[in-house]
């Protein structure tokens, strides 16, 4: 009884096909969409923005990076012009990282801040 039922079976999907087995274009999954690293500057500070003689002062940037993979960035901090640090940072997919750097100026005045295209100042007391 086995055998008859198992050979009408063969028999039923040779002749009806495997239809109801096949996938189609609209049962598969699409392949996932991968954005390239879409890295940018922002909320370039200062502090204390008034500091005293060789005091350290803080530099801080916030680097995001809202693509689909890491990416990277060549961060450059100048202060009047010259460059004080230089560095290649990576940044992971959708976030936002903080990068600090200390410095101290044994000249008193007003100094200019650059990172990328931002720009801040401070001030060194005499």
């Amino acid at each position: 009884m086995k055998k008859i039922f198992i050979f009408w079976s063969v028999v039923m999907v040779l002749a009806l096909g495997f239809t109801g087995c096949a996938l189609t274009a609209e049962d598969t999954v699409p392949e996932p969409v991968i954005t390239a690293a879409n890295v940018s500057l922002s909320g370039l500070r200062v502090s204390p923005s008034v500091a005293q003689l060789n005091q350290e002062v803080t530099i801080m940037v916030e680097v995001s990076n809202f693509g689909g993979t890491a990416g990277t960035y060549p961060l450059v901090v100048a202060v009047d012009g010259v460059r004080k640090i230089s560095e290649i940072v990576t940044v992971a997919d959708k976030t936002i990282k903080t990068f600090n750097y200390a410095i101290s100026i044994n000249k008193g005045g007003t100094y200019n801040v650059t990172v990328g295209d931002l720009e801040t100042r401070f001030t060194v007391l005499p």
